[in-house]
């Protein structure tokens, strides 16, 4: 149970910090996927039963969301029109998976800061399934894409930068440009964003996918700018050293607080 409860603390973390350092607001799946096992681990001496798929499925689509997302700070999704068998079967697939997950979680007992609002408690872990889904089956599509997927260099001309809402109502960034007189977005991490914005020209090294979609972890966009990549670097590791404090301060307040286990039987149950 050791393992499990360090592991899933160190995903949770992963994704906090990428979320509030690069913006990807969808890594934040990965806190929704291990809480429930992190709560799991430190209540495992309070005749907690264990469900092997709900740990299987968790660490499984927590890996494949790190996956579809690692070392990418340029992307572009809206060409990834190919499949559209593949991507309702992935929807389909991953819907039920994450109803498993979030409605066992939630009736053995691993939610317990769901618990707290009584008679409610099943309809917010319905609405936390419906958010799963959304993120896994886009993880599972993005991994596939990147998975199958060629090099190629890209070119774009007439650069400007723009910042706005994606129809979630999260803030994206990124950069529209043109080729052959087509536009094309590509959206951006924050690190990606602030080194790019003033650029009016682009030649982008990136991977073209099976379905469509373009990728590029856009370091040779960073090599003439070691010194302001220090400098975001430096401002983005507080900012996701912040946020995580921020959140631990959160868990353990549940922890203290509201279900009443003292922070003694915590770290007895995980080590």
């Amino acid at each position: 149970m050791a393992v499990l409860g360090i592991l899933s603390l160190v995903i949770i973390a992963y994704g906090i910090v990428t979320w509030a350092s690069n913006g990807r607001a969808y890594n934040l799946s990965l806190v929704m996927w291990m809480l429930p096992i992190w709560f799991m681990s430190a209540m495992a001496g309070n005749n907690t039963d264990i469900n092997g798929l709900v740990v299987l499925l968790g660490f499984l689509l927590s890996f494949e969301t790190i996956f579809a997302s690692y070392d990418v700070n340029l992307w572009n999704t809206q060409l990834r029109t190919k499949g559209k068998a593949f991507v309702l079967i992935s929807y389909i697939t991953n819907t039920i998976f994450a109803f498993y997950f979030s409605i066992q979680s939630y009736t053995l007992g691993y939610m317990p800061f769901i618990s707290i609002f009584g008679g409610l408690g099943i309809y917010i872990s319905i609405l936390w399934a419906i958010v799963l889904s959304i993120c896994a089956s886009y993880a599972f599509i993005t991994t596939v894409d990147r998975y199958f997927s060629k090099r190629k260099q890209f070119v774009i001309i007439k650069c400007t930068p723009f910042k706005d809402l994606d129809k979630f109502r999260m803030k994206v960034r990124g950069i529209n440009g043109v080729q052959n007189g087509k536009n094309f977005t590509f959206y951006a991490t924050r690190k990606a964003y602030s080194l790019i914005k003033n650029e009016k020209a682009l030649i982008i090294e990136l991977r073209e996918g099976v379905l469509g979609g373009m990728y590029s972890s856009g370091h040779n966009l960073f090599i003439t700018k070691s010194r302001q990549l220090k400098r975001i670097n430096r401002i983005l590791f507080r900012r996701g050293a912040v946020a995580f404090a921020a959140t631990l301060v959160v868990v353990l307040f549940f922890y203290r607080v509201l279900l009443g286990i003292r922070f003694e039987q915590m770290f007895s149950a995980l080590f």
